[in-house]
C-alpha cells in the first residue's frame, strides 16, 4: 500500500493520494482520530510516487517545450518560493508530479512577500476559502470567466 500527502490545502485541510488501499486505510485512520474525511474520485495517484512511471514523459515534453526566463515571479508550489529562472520553473514542474502541492505555504509566501488581494478564475470558490483560512486579513474575489475580470 501507497500513502502520501498530495494537498496541503489550508490550515486543517490535507489530501492523500496513494494506492486506492493505501488512501482507504489513510482515511479510516483519520476518521478514528476525528478528522472529516471524503473521498474524492480523481484519474489517478496524482503528487504520490505512483506518479513516478509518467515522469520520462513529461520530461520530454518539458524539454520540447520553450520556457523563458519569467518577469514576474512564478510561486512553485513544490516550494511554496517564487522562481524566476526557466530552468528552475521547468525542473519544478517536473517534481510536482510526485511531489505534494503546497498551497497554504505558497499562499502564505505571497503574503509575506506583499500580496494582499487574491483572485481566482473559474467556477467555485475553493481556492478563495483557501487563501481566507491560510491569508488572515487578506481580501479575495473570483471571476466565472476572464472577459469578467474589470
Amino acid at each position: 500500500d501507497v500513502l502520501s500527502p498530495a494537498n496541503f490545502n489550508s490550515p486543517g485541510q490535507i489530501v492523500i493520494s496513494g494506492s486506492v488501499d493505501g488512501v482507504r486505510k489513510g482515511m479510516e485512520i483519520a476518521k478514528s482520530q476525528g478528522a472529516k474525511v471524503r473521498e474524492l474520485v480523481v484519474s489517478g495517484a496524482f503528487h504520490s510516487p505512483l506518479m513516478e512511471g509518467a515522469r520520462e514523459g513529461l520530461r520530454a515534453g518539458l524539454d520540447r517545450t520553450a520556457i523563458q526566463n519569467a518577469r514576474i515571479p512564478v510561486y512553485a508550489n513544490v516550494t511554496g518560493a517564487p522562481v524566476t529562472r526557466a530552468e528552475e520553473i521547468r525542473d519544478l514542474l517536473y517534481r510536482q508530479l510526485t511531489s505534494p502541492v503546497r498551497w497554504e505555504q505558497t499562499l502564505q509566501q505571497m503574503a509575506r512577500d506583499g500580496a494582499d488581494t487574491f483572485y481566482e478564475l473559474g467556477p467555485g470558490k475553493v481556492l478563495q476559502n483557501f487563501v481566507k483560512r491560510s491569508v488572515v486579513g487578506a481580501a479575495v474575489a473570483g471571476f466565472d470567466r476572464v472577459a469578467d475580470i474589470h
